[in-house]
């Protein structure tokens, strides 16, 4: 796949940017799987900021909202076009109730809350538009990214 005829630098920068999301989204994917059923996670995230010595308490709502903004947000990036977005995201909120709902079956110290899957959605649906306007912004900048053939294509249609 990384080879010198169709390795990374052969790509365009969008299909980078794309690739690099996917896999930042997988990984962030793992990371919220790993701590919504650890009975550790709530402890660990307090003692993160105790040591980071932050002014402020993040608290947990805002964890959610951040998280799952994230994850949406890579994955908005990964993907083209705005219906397979919006389904990533629909997709993306299903998957953080499903969460939510089997915590209490796999960790003794989560339990089931509707304000995480309020605060998931949340997070969710402002990834989503966040993704859309970068989405929206990089596709009126970079028409120098789209195929001179596909463009001659699209006029021929035309006539």
């Amino acid at each position: 796949y990384l080879d010198e005829e169709s390795g990374l630098r052969n790509r365009s920068s969008t299909e980078r940017v794309r690739l690099v999301a996917a896999a930042a989204a997988g990984g962030g994917l793992l990371v919220v799987g790993i701590a919504s059923f650890s009975d550790r996670a709530p402890r660990l995230i307090a003692s993160v900021e105790r040591r980071l010595h932050w002014p402020w308490h993040i608290g947990e709502p805002a964890l959610h909202v951040l998280g799952w903004l994230a994850i949406t947000l890579l994955v908005t990036l990964a993907l083209r076009g705005a219906w397979a977005r919006r389904n990533a995201a629909a997709g993306i909120a299903l998957l953080s109730v499903v969460i939510e709902i089997l915590q209490p079956m796999f960790s003794s110290d989560r339990s089931f809350q509707l304000g995480d899957i309020a605060a998931n959605v949340i997070g969710v649906v402002a990834g989503l538009a966040l993704g859309l306007s970068i989405a929206r912004a990089v596709h009126r900048r970079a028409p120098s990214e789209v195929p001179k053939d596909a463009v001659a294509g699209r006029a021929s249609m035309r006539t």
